[in-house]
């Protein structure tokens, strides 16, 4: 009955608040209370789905895997709290959110996780994630993610829209409209554009 939940840390490993946390082993929130409202307990995405605004994109960040039990899980919409769990991985984006992935947690929800996929395959990402396919593959990416396929490939992101109120998908075909193979897209104004190497670190 355990859950895992992904959350980062400044390079030293304190959280908002000042709080620290261990780099392995158990953690428990010194102010718990279960109502669920923000603060007072241990704050995270829940298998690394959810509003990936609230982590710490920085190059020096630490993130952090924990299991927790599933009962002890207040849900706040878009993150999680709870009062103890037990930090299982401490790394970077990359292994953290593969390491999520590789215990489950479905790949089109973790937030920032890298997904590559060979010729013909399919490569999908969270929000924030990076996916790239091979040649006639197709690579999906969630809100603020990028994705780039090769010859013949698809390029699908996700994006917001304000005027609608609704979720809607940028889709681009290698070899037409000047989308070109090898390329990271991402979404500006409903449009895809090519995704420059700052763009994506500041994602």
């Amino acid at each position: 009955n355990k859950v895992l939940v992904l959350r980062t840390c400044a390079a030293d490993l304190t959280s908002h608040g000042g709080y620290r946390w261990p780099e392995s082993g158990p953690v428990e929130a010194p102010d718990w209370d279960p109502w669920p409202v923000c603060g007072h307990g241990l704050h995270g995405l829940l298998r690394g789905a959810g509003d990936g605004g609230l982590l710490d994109w920085s190059a020096e960040a630490k993130w952090l895997v924990v299991e927790v039990d599933a009962d002890d899980i207040v849900d706040l919409g878009g993150k999680c709290k709870f009062r103890r769990g037990v930090v299982v991985h401490c790394g970077d984006r990359l292994s953290a959110t593969k390491y999520l992935v590789e215990r489950g947690a479905d790949p089109a929800r973790v937030v920032g996780y890298i997904a590559t996929a060979g010729d013909g395959g399919i490569a999908t990402a969270g929000n924030y994630g990076i996916a790239t396919a091979g040649n006639y593959g197709i690579a999906t990416a969630g809100i603020w993610g990028t994705a780039t396929a090769g010859n013949r490939g698809i390029v699908v992101v996700h994006y917001w829209d304000e005027r609608t109120r609704r979720m809607r998908l940028a889709v681009g075909y290698v070899g037409e409209d000047g989308i070109e193979p090898d390329q990271p897209y991402r979404v500006e104004g409903g449009k895809l554009v090519p995704a420059d190497d700052e763009a994506q670190e500041e994602e």
